[in-house]
């Protein structure tokens, strides 16, 4: 049992406890006091001992918590009781729950009243003994999300240059309720009606397009194949490059890509461009990482416009949290 140590405090080997002292000026009905000038003085807690007051300093600790509340203990001892009794929790840990639970309630009523803590231990002492707690789990499981809305931006920014309204039509089909669906359908107009006017007049020469296969060509043919554009981070398991269409348009590289899920659950896929001169060299920053999800046994289409005409030749980046390394 705790031994009496001074008229207003208890010790343990590990903690000791103050009670409370009333407050020698004259005090509000209802409430005691404890601080530096109207009651205790802060105290300066010993090495291995914890001190904990009902009240902090110029506060006053209260008796209840209204008229009709007829607990025979004050705030702070009915919350301070039941905390060291509980097994398995550190002196420590209680004495904090208490601080927290006291300091809560009082403000309910409107009142200050934060138990003040001083603390010099070195490990932990527990009031009763109880079951250490399972030990964790060295495995850690991450589980990644994506945000919708990043997904449907970079749809959006992979289209909102272009002058093809399949590409505003393409995105009102998959949101027609998106962020930018008024947007994509004042676009949709005004590429249709470009498109209109051009058929009326003179036949514009034909943008230049270079037809990517996923088939190997003979030695003859020099047009490059799909996997000669991308870069893999890694074998990907389920998705694969079905499709690339490359476009030279206002002096600009269009890029559409198709890619395909061939397994029956969502796939994650990252996705930047790297743009290259006609010497191989790069001729823009990095691109930052760009989201994709492709739906189970379904198909999705990356669009994209080069960023500047010194661009006329690239590099698909891919990457995909499903990757199985090589």
């Amino acid at each position: 049992m705790p031994r009496p140590s001074s008229p207003c405090s208890f010790s343990t080997p590990a903690a000791t406890i103050p009670c409370r002292k009333n407050n020698p000026l004259p005090k509000k009905s209802g409430t005691r006091s404890i601080g530096a000038t109207r009651g205790l003085a802060p105290p300066q807690a010993p090495n291995g001992q914890v001190v904990l007051y009902s009240a902090g300093a110029n506060q006053q600790a209260l008796d209840k918590l209204g008229d009709n509340d007829n607990n025979p203990n004050g705030l702070f001892t009915r919350e301070f009781l039941p905390s060291i009794t509980q097994p398995g929790i550190s002196a420590t840990d209680a004495m904090r729950r208490v601080r927290s639970t006291v300091t809560q309630k009082a403000k309910s009523v409107g009142h200050d009243q934060q138990p003040a803590l001083y603390e010099q231990t070195d490990g932990d002492f527990y009031f009763v003994a109880g079951q250490a707690p399972a030990a964790a789990s060295t495995a850690t499981t991450v589980v990644q999300t994506v945000d919708p809305k990043a997904v449907e931006l970079a749809f959006w920014d992979s289209i909102k240059n272009s002058n093809t309204p399949d590409d505003f039509s393409d995105y009102l089909s998959k949101y027609p309720d998106g962020q930018f669906s008024a947007l994509a359908k004042r676009r949709l107009t005004a590429t249709s009606q470009t498109v209109t006017r051009g058929g009326d007049s003179a036949a514009a020469p034909a943008p230049a397009q270079l037809a990517l296969s996923s088939q190997p060509r003979p030695a003859a043919e020099t047009a490059p194949s799909i996997a000669s554009k991308i870069e893999e981070l890694g074998k990907m398991a389920s998705l694969k490059v079905s499709d690339m269409r490359a476009t030279k348009r206002d002096n600009l590289l269009r890029i559409q890509v198709e890619i395909t899920n061939t397994s029956s659950s969502n796939q994650q896929l990252y996705y930047r461009f790297k743009w290259l001169d006609r010497d191989g060299f790069s001729v823009w920053d990095d691109e930052p990482w760009k989201p994709l999800l492709v739906y189970g046994l379904q198909k999705q289409l990356i669009n994209v416009v080069g960023p500047t005409f010194k661009a006329t030749d690239f590099r698909l980046i891919l990457q995909s949290p499903n990757n199985i390394s090589n």
